[in-house]
């Protein structure tokens, strides 16, 4: 009986081992990671590092307030890989002039393309950014897609509003 019993207690051990690696397994490999996964802090010397479209959902969020983030209409980004937005509908970054956009946002010789925005109402700006002020500034973008508005539109900027911005090679 001793016998058996220690061979079910070595059976249940390793049972208990292989569960566990699988579980770890499991969990490890579906944990769920927030859109943002934290590269840089959204200044002009640290900007934020965008490579995926749900990182770019998520620095609209900042600059914007919504989606459970403190609104900085100046935090500062760096495209780190080309974007496709795959044609579903995008909210602008900074649509109108309570949330103008006076950060830095470059770039890099990338390019944003599917994007497709359709803004309605007074002063709904249309674009990747619907509204720009201050000393905000935009290098280095392309952009592809379709932009409709009741109010202003472009591809980049619906609205460059009181403001020395900067757009270069865009």
């Amino acid at each position: 009986m001793r016998k058996y019993a220690s061979k079910i207690s070595a059976l249940f051990a390793l049972f208990a081992i292989a569960l566990t690696f699988v579980l770890v397994g499991i969990f490890s490999s579906s944990k769920v990671y927030a859109a943002w996964d934290g590269s840089g802090a959204g200044t002009a010397d640290n900007p934020y590092q965008i490579s995926t479209k749900a990182e770019l959902e998520k620095f609209r969020d900042i600059v914007n307030g919504t989606g459970g983030e403190t609104r900085n209409s100046s935090a500062c980004a760096i495209l780190t890989a080309d974007i496709n937005l795959e044609n579903e509908d995008w909210t602008p970054i900074a649509p109108y002039g309570s949330t103008a956009y006076t950060g830095s946002f470059d770039g890099n010789n990338k390019k944003i393309e599917g994007l497709n925005v359709n803004v309605e109402g007074r002063y709904a700006d249309g674009g990747l950014f619907g509204q720009l002020s201050g000393s905000a500034k935009i290098a280095n973008l392309s952009v592809y897609g379709s932009v409709a508005s009741t109010y202003n539109a472009g591809g980049i900027v619906g609205e460059l509003a009181y403001s020395s911005t900067e757009f270069r090679d865009c």
